[in-house]
């Protein structure tokens, strides 16, 4: 007689690690009863078993660790970018002084550039446009390939934001 049935696919299912840890410390809590009742078994083979576990769940532990550690340091260097940014611009922002008596600016009426603001601080003051959705330059937003999918943000992507990174520039509303 055939069994024409159909087995069902073996699914295993990787447990998380408070799940691997407790499954650990009730398999060991379990050997030690039953080492100390004197009910015979594999008592090595489970304790081996269990200790590879945890030494497998010890290194992803420390994988997460230094994942979060990378993560943190990328961060770090980022703000400190934006803070090296902020104080050269304030650098160059002391350099181009307003003349209060004749209304043009200290450094670049050396140059022929007469009149306030110079051009140097008319860019600075110049606002780009930036993204409602992340708040970067719209020059830094590519275009999709395709109508179904969306453009990117290359900061987004550089700062490692990689799930919000995938959006097109949108420009920021006109105030009422």
């Amino acid at each position: 007689m055939t069994d024409d049935s159909p087995t069902k696919p073996f699914v295993l299912r990787k447990r998380s690690i408070p799940d691997r840890l407790r499954h650990a410390s009730q398999t060991l809590v379990k050997v030690v009863d039953q080492i100390a009742s004197g009910t015979p078994g594999d008592h090595r083979g489970t304790l081996i078993g269990t200790s590879f576990t945890l030494d497998q769940t010890a290194d992803e532990i420390e994988q997460q660790q230094a994942d979060t550690a990378s993560e943190y340091l990328a961060l770090a260097q980022h703000t400190d970018t934006t803070c090296e940014a902020a104080v050269a611009l304030d650098r160059v922002r002391a350099l181009h002084t307003r003349n209060e008596d004749a209304d043009y600016c200290n450094l670049c009426a050396d140059h022929g550039d007469i009149g306030w603001p110079c051009a140097t601080i008319a860019a600075l003051d110049t606002p780009t446009d930036r993204c409602a959705a992340c708040g970067h330059p719209a020059d830094q937003h590519t275009e999709a390939d395709e109508p179904v999918s969306v453009g990117q943000c290359r900061t987004c992507v550089a700062q490692g934001d990689e799930d919000d990174a995938g959006h097109d520039y949108d420009p920021p509303k006109e105030a009422s």
